[in-house]
């Protein structure tokens, strides 16, 4: 194959024309994509795999064949197999994913670690009066608690991941106050329908191995796609 000459004319040519102090900074590179050219079928079966592995964009893929980049930057994402969408849909997931890049495992940590500490606090409550004819009282009275603590608790770090991903952080009150209610009004609805013991057990099983990844993750979505 050429490629042993190629080295070879690329190792000399770095040693011969640059000085010393300049090797390991620049070098020469032979481009030899070019050897492609005649061969229409080798050059696109090339270019379908590096753009389905990601390694190249449309525009990367389009400049090498002396075209025009794709208006407003539609060309610049890559892709991958699981994720082969439109230019457009791509564009638009290639910016929750910048968004998503935005936030650190510190707010990924914070909005989990406040979710466990109230489902926690709701497990605990619920399995406590399960067995009382006062249930339905006592549980409201408690969701109502646990609405304004879950507000309060969770208005600082939507607060912080807004401003992360580059949005108001004001928005922070309405994007919890919504969240909480419809989260609340879901548990409350779940823990009336398992009032016997076997259910409820399943159900608090689920929640204290699930309910506070799935909240946290939620709720960081909400933030994310905030218009």
């Amino acid at each position: 194959t050429l490629m042993p000459w190629v080295r070879r004319v690329e190792d000399e040519s770095n040693i011969s024309l640059f000085k010393r102090e300049e090797v390991g900074r620049f070098y020469n590179k032979l481009v030899v994509q070019a050897l492609l050219r005649g061969d229409l079928k080798a050059r696109a079966e090339f270019f379908s795999k590096m753009w389905g592995m990601g390694v190249l964009s449309l525009d990367e893929i389009r400049a090498l064949e002396d075209m025009e980049p794709l208006e407003n930057g539609a060309g610049a994402l890559r892709m991958v197999p699981l994720n082969m969408v439109s230019v457009e849909q791509a564009n638009k997931q290639g910016n929750t994913i910048q968004q998503k890049q935005g936030l650190t495992k510190s707010h990924y940590r914070l909005f989990q670690n406040i979710s466990q500490r109230f489902v926690t606090i709701e497990t605990k409550r619920l399995e406590a009066m399960a067995t009382k004819e006062s249930f339905k009282e006592e549980a409201t009275k408690f969701y109502s608690y646990q609405a304004e603590n879950m507000v309060n608790a969770f208005r600082p770090a939507c607060a912080l991941a807004l401003e992360a991903v580059g949005k108001d952080s004001g928005a922070a009150d309405d994007i919890t106050a919504d969240f909480v209610k419809e989260l609340i009004l879901d548990s409350a609805d779940c823990a009336e329908g398992a009032r016997n013991k076997e259910r409820l057990d399943s159900l608090l099983h689920s929640w204290n191995t699930q309910k506070a990844e799935n909240v946290a993750e939620k709720l960081i979505n909400k933030v994310i796609n905030y218009a």
